[in-house]
């Protein structure tokens, strides 16, 4: 066949570089060679445009890439630690119907239908009439909680002694709170530079269990102690949700890692931000903590996280008769709304693992009861009727106190 009789399709295939196609058109070639080329040639396309559909289609899921990575540091940020009290206030604090009602309003606050609408606006009128339209709920609960300078025997942080200045106050659910490396502008963050329980953080607390007030316990948990969660310092504490507690009687070991997550936002993962009004550092706790405020506040019209909007600030009648009985309902609603507050995409957490160790009280019974004046305490409890039971000893008190 003559050169310029060849077809547009010999043509190709005797020039082109695919050389499957070439030696199909193969003319010098047996009949069977070209035979075996001509299916390879069919089954190669195949697997190529095969893996090309596959390659597009996953492309179109927007696939992501996973990064673990672990880092050993000869220094760290040491989280915030914020540790409550389990009775939000002691007995001597306040008279008996202070206590009552303020039980109701502390839990209406963090749980909902703790109690029925009767008894929270019961307890709302109660302190109105008393302490008058200007009563300040917030510095109410901060001047009752259980203080700080009562409750800590011994402060140790990086084998050095720390004290209260260490510590800031927090109003939370769980009444007043103290926050250990809040990292403030007057308290800067503190770096941990050598690992072990040594040189980290060591607290002792005289819980004061003797002065609980039956009604502020949980019901649900009456439990004696330190409540406390670790936290990063631009989020506030999560204490309904991450509380750690601290069982009187026992020594509590918590060690911890920090691990920080970096998430892609839309399409290609879940996580997401909001501008928020009050917090520099998006944090879903910061989101919810917000959002339910926003929605508390609405639906009193008028504000409790500083003025925003057409509102203005509540006052003391409207914040326990409106806000207080609402602020668990709108929390319930803040979290259950996920478009409202999405997963942050940067977020640090700290897994921890907690053992506990009984005191050896026998040995230090003696040590405990002469450094807290253990026997003044049980007859000015006993002549107030906090303690019941007239065999009450020092060995009990030391046994059931248990520093």
């Amino acid at each position: 066949m003559a050169k310029e009789d060849l077809s547009m399709e010999e043509k190709f295939a005797s020039t082109t570089s695919c050389h499957g196609i070439s030696h199909v058109y193969q003319n010098d070639s047996g009949r069977l060679p070209r035979m075996i080329w001509l299916i390879l040639t069919i089954a190669a396309t195949a697997v190529c445009i095969s893996q090309c559909i596959i390659i597009i289609y996953d492309a179109s899921q927007l696939p992501t890439r996973i990064t673990f990575s672990d880092v050993s540091a000869n220094s760290t940020v040491f989280p915030s630690i914020t540790i409550c009290n389990t009775d939000n206030s002691p007995r001597d604090a306040l008279p008996e119907s202070d206590l009552k009602y303020l039980s109701i309003l502390l839990h209406t606050q963090s749980t909902e239908n703790a109690y029925n609408e009767t008894q929270v606006q019961e307890a709302a009128r109660y302190f109105i009439k008393k302490y008058g339209d200007k009563f300040d709920y917030e510095n109410y609960i901060r001047t009752s909680s259980a203080k700080l300078e009562n409750m800590l025997l011994r402060c140790q942080w990086m084998n050095r002694p720390c004290s209260l200045s260490d510590f800031t106050s927090i109003v939370t659910d769980y009444g007043n709170c103290f926050t250990f490396n809040p990292g403030t502008k007057d308290l800067p963050l503190k770096n941990q530079t050598v690992p072990g329980e040594v040189y980290g953080l060591r607290l002792a607390f005289n819980i004061g269990q003797y002065k609980y007030y039956p009604d502020l316990l949980d019901r649900n948990r009456p439990d004696a102690g330190i409540r406390f969660t670790i936290h990063y310092h631009k989020e506030p504490p999560n204490l309904l949700a991450k509380s750690i507690i601290a069982p009187v009687g026992s020594h509590t070991y918590v060690s911890f890692t920090r691990t920080y997550h970096k998430k892609l936002e839309k399409p290609w993962g879940e996580c997401g931000s909001r501008k928020l009004l009050f917090h520099e550092f998006y944090s879903h706790v910061a989101c919810i903590d917000e959002v339910s405020a926003i929605y508390a506040s609405t639906l009193c019209n008028c504000s409790i996280i500083g003025a925003f909007g057409p509102y203005g600030a509540c006052d003391s009648v409207k914040f326990i008769t409106c806000i207080v009985p609402i602020l668990a309902k709108a929390r319930v609603q803040a979290n259950e709304n996920i478009a409202a507050c999405p997963v942050a995409c940067e977020t640090y957490t700290y897994p921890t693992v907690i053992s506990y160790g009984n005191l050896a009280l026998i040995p230090i019974s003696s040590l405990i009861t002469n450094y807290l004046n253990v026997s003044g305490i049980i007859r000015h409890a006993q002549s107030l009727d906090w303690i019941k039971d007239p065999n009450y000893s020092t060995a009990n008190f030391v046994r059931h106190e248990r520093l």
